[in-house]
C-alpha cells in the first residue's frame, strides 16, 4: 500500500481532508477494515471528491462544526449518522463507488469538528479562520511528522450503541475545545498571511499534531466499524488500475494544486488587508465562518434555544490524565513515561523554519482590544460526565446524498434560505469581495439594499462599464430566489436567470420536467459551463425540491 499511497498522496490530495481521508488507512488494524481500505483506494477518485465536496459542492457550514460552549451546537454529529447510515447501505447492496464517496463525505464531517476553530464562534477566530487553516494546510506533512514520530500517542475506541458515531465526534470535539483560545492567540497573522508555514510555531504544531493524530486514528477505527456491520462480502480489491490512474493524472493535479494555492493566498491576504485597514473582517469572511453565524442567527431568531435538550443517557467526556480512568471509546492522548500533557513552549524543540518565541508570547496585536482570550489550558483530569446531545438534536442543513434515488428529507425541505435581506451584499450571488467594495462606495452594504435600487441607477451611480443595468437586473433576479428559496445557493440561482425564471413566483409554478430540460440544454452551451465550472448539474429531483420551497415560501409570504 506504501507506494500507491505515496502515488495518489503526491497526485491527489490538495487539501488537509485529502489527507486525513487517505493517511487513515494506514492506520486500519483488523483484516476486514483492510479490505475496505483496499476498496477505497481503488475507488480512490470517489473517495477523495467525497472528502472534499462538503466545502466545495455542499457547503452546508453548519454540518461542519459542533460549538461545545454553546450546547453542542452544530450539525456536524447529524451529519455523521446519515452519511454513516448511507454509506453502510450502499456498502450491502455492493455499490462499491457510492460507498467509496459517501465514506469520504463522512470523513470530512467527523473530522471537520476535531479542529478547534470548529468548535465554537467568535471575532478573533473570524479573522484567523482563513490564514490559519491554510497555515494548516501548507504544513501537513511536518505536522502529521510531528505526530507520527512524536511523544503522543493516540486511541481511539469507539463505543457500543446505535449513536456511537454522535458520541465520538462530540468526544474529539471536546477535546479539541480546550485549545480553542490559544490557537487563535499564539497565531502569528502576519507571518502566516506572507509564508503560510510561518504562521505556525512549536507551542500551535504540537496542538496540531494531537489533533491530527485523533483525527486520522479516530476515522480509522470508524471504518473497521463500518467494515464490520456491513453484511456485503468484502471483495479483494485490485489496486493496479487505480496506481496507473492516479500515475496519469499527476500533471494535471499538480497544475490545480498550484492554481487552488494562488487562489487561496489571494483570498488570505484580502482578509489581512480588509482587517489592517478597517479594524475588522466582513467584507472578505470567509464563507464557512459567514454561514455559521447566519444559521446561529436565523436559530435564534427562530426561538429555537441554542442549547438543546439533552439525552437521558449520560457520554463520558475524554479524560486527559493518565491518573483517572479514561472511559473505553474515549480519545485519549498518552504521553509516555510521564502523565499526558501539552508541552510548553520552553520545553518545544523549535524547528528550522518555525522560530518560536523564548518566553510566552504576549496577546497579538491583530486581536480586537475587547476580545477575551482565554489562559492556556491546563488538562486537569475530568472526574465528572456530562450528558451529550444525540443526533436528533443536532441543528443541520442536509447536504446531498451521491445517490441517483435520493429522497428528500422533510427537515431540509423546511428550513430557511441561508441568506436574507439583511446579510451583507458579499454573499449575494455573483458579487463578490472587490464588486461588493464598489457598492460599498455608493452606500450599498446589505442584499436588501441591493434589491431595493433601481439597476438603472446603481449602474449611473458604480461607472464601471461592465456593469450595465441589464446584468445588475439579473443579479438582483439571483439575490431574491436565494433569499426566497432554502435549497438555492449562488450558481443555482444563476441557472435559474439565465433560463428565464426570475422570481420566487415563477419558480413555484414551473413543471419539474420542463425545467430541468430547459436547464440542462443551457448546461451544454459555454456560458453554461462558465456557472457551472467544478459543480454538478441540478438533476430532476434537485429542480423539484426548488420548486416545492419556492411553493412554501410564495406560501408563507402570501399567508
Amino acid at each position: 500500500m506504501s507506494q500507491i499511497m505515496t502515488i495518489l498522496r503526491a497526485a491527489h490530495c490538495r487539501s488537509t481532508h485529502h489527507y486525513f481521508a487517505l493517511d487513515a488507512l494506514r492506520c486500519i488494524n483488523t483484516e476486514r477494515g483492510g479490505r475496505l481500505a483496499d476498496l477505497l483506494l481503488k475507488h480512490y477518485d470517489q473517495y477523495l471528491k467525497g472528502a472534499k465536496d462538503p466545502d466545495s459542492k455542499f457547503r452546508d457550514f453548519q454540518n461542519h462544526v459542533l460549538h461545545v460552549g454553546d450546547g453542542n451546537w452544530g450539525g456536524a454529529p447529524r451529519a455523521c449518522e446519515k452519511w454513516l447510515k448511507t454509506a453502510i447501505n450502499h456498502l450491502d447492496s455492493e455499490e462499491w463507488e457510492y460507498a467509496a464517496y459517501d465514506l469520504g463525505v463522512l470523513s470530512h464531517y467527523f473530522t471537520d469538528p476535531i479542529m478547534p476553530l470548529h468548535t465554537a464562534s467568535s471575532d478573533p477566530e473570524g479573522i484567523v479562520h482563513r490564514p490559519l487553516e491554510w497555515s494548516v494546510c501548507q504544513s501537513y506533512e511536518e505536522i502529521y511528522e510531528r505526530w507520527a514520530r512524536g511523544k503522543v500517542r493516540v486511541t481511539f475506541q469507539l463505543p457500543d450503541g446505535n449513536n456511537w458515531i454522535t458520541q465520538a465526534v462530540t468526544a474529539g470535539a471536546e477535546r479539541s475545545h480546550a485549545y480553542y483560545h490559544r490557537i487563535i492567540e499564539i497565531y502569528d497573522l502576519e507571518r502566516g498571511v506572507k509564508r503560510p508555514p510561518e504562521g505556525l510555531n512549536g507551542e500551535s504544531r504540537d496542538i496540531l499534531a494531537e489533533m491530527f493524530g485523533i483525527a486520522i486514528t479516530g476515522w480509522a477505527r470508524i471504518l473497521e466499524r463500518v467494515a464490520e456491520q456491513s453484511i456485503c462480502k468484502m471483495p479483494n480489491a485490485g489496486l493496479t488500475a487505480a496506481t496507473l490512474v492516479a500515475a496519469i493524472d499527476m500533471p494535471v493535479a499538480w497544475i490545480l494544486k498550484k492554481i487552488s494555492s494562488a487562489k487561496e493566498k489571494s483570498a488570505v491576504a484580502a482578509i489581512f488587508n480588509e482587517y489592517k485597514t478597517t479594524g475588522t473582517v466582513r467584507v472578505n469572511l470567509p464563507p464557512e465562518v459567514r454561514s455559521v453565524r447566519t444559521e446561529m442567527a436565523m436559530t435564534v431568531n427562530r426561538n429555537t434555544p441554542i442549547n438543546p435538550p439533552v439525552s437521558t443517557t449520560p457520554a463520558p467526556r475524554p479524560v486527559t490524565n493518565t491518573t483517572t480512568a479514561a472511559p473505553a471509546w474515549a480519545p485519549t492522548s498518552i504521553q509516555s513515561p510521564a502523565p499526558a500533557s501539552i508541552a510548553t513552549p520552553q520545553e518545544t524543540q523549535s524547528q528550522p523554519d518555525t522560530p518560536t518565541p523564548a518566553n510566552e508570547p504576549a496577546t497579538p496585536s491583530w486581536l480586537p482590544a475587547a476580545a477575551s482570550v482565554s489562559e492556556p489550558v491546563a488538562l486537569e483530569p475530568v472526574d465528572s460526565f456530562e450528558p451529550a446531545a444525540t443526533a436528533d438534536q443536532q441543528p443541520a442543513v442536509e447536504s446531498v446524498p451521491f445517490t441517483s434515488n435520493r429522497v428528500a428529507d422533510s427537515r431540509y425541505t423546511e428550513r430557511e434560505p441561508s441568506v436574507s435581506e439583511q446579510s451583507d451584499l458579499v454573499d449575494a450571488p455573483s458579487i463578490g469581495p472587490k464588486t461588493a467594495q464598489r457598492f460599498t462606495k455608493i452606500g450599498i452594504d446589505t442584499i436588501g439594499q441591493f434589491l431595493a435600487a433601481q439597476p438603472e441607477v446603481l449602474a449611473v451611480k458604480l461607472e464601471t462599464r461592465w456593469i450595465n443595468a441589464d446584468l445588475l437586473s439579473d443579479w438582483q433576479a439571483q439575490a431574491r430566489l436565494v433569499c426566497g428559496v432554502a435549497s438555492l445557493c449562488g450558481y443555482k440561482s444563476q441557472l435559474l436567470v439565465a433560463v428565464d425564471c426570475r422570481s420566487v413566483e415563477q419558480l413555484a409554478a414551473q413543471d419539474a420536467t420542463a425545467l430541468t430540460s430547459r436547464i440542462a440544454d443551457y448546461c451544454d452551451t459555454k456560458a453554461g459551463e462558465r456557472i457551472l465550472r467544478s459543480s454538478s448539474r441540478p438533476d430532476a429531483e434537485d429542480v423539484a425540491q426548488w420548486i416545492a420551497d419556492a411553493q412554501r415560501g410564495a406560501a408563507s409570504r402570501a399567508a
